[in-house]
């Protein structure tokens, strides 16, 4: 490789690596059992509705989300379901973290 063509390498190879490794470590420093309150808490907030998530919380990588597994959505006064699911997951585009 010519040594004009070394630094743009280089400084392509570290804005996608460098990235990889935050999101890597990311991965690996968190389980998606932290935000699990959290889940919880915003569904109570912005519907009302209490989500019951009765099964452990996995990270799925394509398309980057949380495996919720078994779920349901019950109305807040009583305990009538409003949705039963038994594969949720919740996701979010990559594409629009960069805009």
């Amino acid at each position: 490789m010519r040594p004009s063509m070394l630094k743009p390498t280089l400084i392509v190879a570290g804005a996608v690596l460098l990235p990889l490794a935050g999101f890597s470590a990311f991965l690996l420093a968190s389980t998606p059992e932290d935000y699990r309150s959290k889940i919880i808490s915003s569904v109570q907030q912005e519907t009302g509705a209490t989500l019951k998530l009765t099964e452990s919380l996995h990270w799925q990588l394509w398309p980057f989300g949380i495996k919720l597994g078994k779920i349901s959505l019950l109305e807040s006064r009583s305990a009538i379901s409003l949705l039963d699911a038994s594969n949720a997951v919740m996701s979010i585009n990559p594409l629009s973290l960069l805009s």
